[in-house]
């Protein structure tokens, strides 16, 4: 399998796009219209199911750049420990900062809860991921063509990879979103394996040099329409229940127009070539914003903020609050990488591991 070591900034600008609509769907729960947390209304949750059609893609999107690049077998143990003293140091340092602005009072119990990753689904699913990276590279390192039998007196010739997504695909679409059987919602590692695969599977096919913009464009435009259509149909004409389960199911990541929008947008930015040197520094720091937000007593005071950013001025004022809310976070982020992690890292030699 080859690697790209290189990092390339449209990738980064991507990777920082992907986790500030993570920001916005989790945002949008506070309008309580759409499901997830309240009950969707035709009249007021409209623009908020617009919204977060558009912007779920936020985790597929990150999750496809790792296959982009694929991962050394040699480099995973690496990589989870990295991972693991970042998801640490940002969640603790947050937590600290909060309780000495009084946004809670410290105690050390809330303070471990911080620190522990187990609590949050996504950080679990990478690491998962990461753990089945040496499987998955082995399966496509050869990236054999294989001869199937399509009819009785002709065969199908189709490469390993491109024969793995497929199966994947009925695995976690078909039988998983479609047929509810285990999969479905796309909230697990499956479904990590099945983008990773699917990056690697646009790059070695080259699909950013065969697809033009537009079309990307209104595959993600259309696909995000449909998810609309699909969402009002169910839950504003048919009257379903819009609880958290059916919501997240609609709205779930192996939902096949999900997948579709999220490889549209990702072949889109592929397209784009940019070399900048301060949007790789910020996409460095990028998780940290995710982390950060997620530290419970502070998940709990920014949503309060926001829920009266809606109150007051509807969907523009809630999407004005991720922006700013955004940019604070990533200054943060960027001054816990720089004067916490990364002379931990020092310390311990494992600086190459920010490259």
């Amino acid at each position: 399998m080859n690697l790209i070591n290189t990092r390339e900034s449209q990738f980064e600008l991507l990777r920082i796009v992907a986790i500030f609509m993570v920001l916005i769907h989790h945002s949008l729960a506070v309008a309580d219209t759409f499901g997830y947390t309240g009950h969707y209304t035709l009249n007021e949750g409209i623009t908020g199911v617009l919204l977060n059609s558009a912007v779920i893609i936020g985790v597929n999107l990150f999750v496809l750049i790792t296959g982009w690049f694929g991962v050394s077998d040699k480099k995973i143990f690496r990589k989870i420990l990295f991972l693991l003293i970042e998801v640490t140091c940002y969640s603790g340092i947050a937590y600290l900062i909060a309780s000495l602005f009084n946004v809670t009072r410290f105690s050390i119990p809330d303070f471990v809860h911080a620190i522990d990753f187990t609590w949050n689904w996504f950080i679990v699913c990478y690491i998962m991921l990461l753990f089945s990276i040496p499987l998955l590279n082995k399966l496509i390192r050869t990236n054999k063509i294989i001869s199937l039998p399509l009819f009785r007196c002709k065969n199908i010739n189709i490469d390993e990879c491109t024969l793995f997504i497929l199966l994947l695909t009925v695995l976690n679409v078909v039988f998983g979103w479609g047929l509810k059987y285990n999969n479905v919602n796309g909230y697990n590692v499956a479904n990590f394996a099945f983008l990773y695969l699917i990056g690697y599977w646009l790059r070695i096919n080259k699909w950013n040099m065969q697809s033009p913009m537009i079309l990307c464009i209104s595959v993600y435009a259309i696909s995000t329409i449909l998810l609309v259509c699909i969402f009002v149909f169910f839950f504003g004409l048919m009257h379903k229940e819009s609880n958290t389960i059916n919501t997240m199911r609609i709205m779930g990541y192996n939902n096949p127009l999900v997948i579709l929008s999220s490889m549209a947008v990702f072949i889109l930015f592929s397209r784009i070539k940019i070399q900048s040197h301060w949007i790789n520094s910020m996409a460095s720091a990028v998780l940290g914003v995710f982390m950060i937000h997620e530290v419970p007593c502070i998940s709990e005071f920014w949503r309060s903020i926001a829920s009266k950013f809606y109150q007051e001025y509807s969907y523009f004022g809630l999407l004005l609050f991720d922006i700013i809310f955004f940019i604070v976070l990533l200054a943060l982020a960027l001054l816990i990488k720089r004067f916490v992690i990364t002379p931990i890292l020092y310390s311990m030699g494992n600086i190459h591991l920010l490259r």
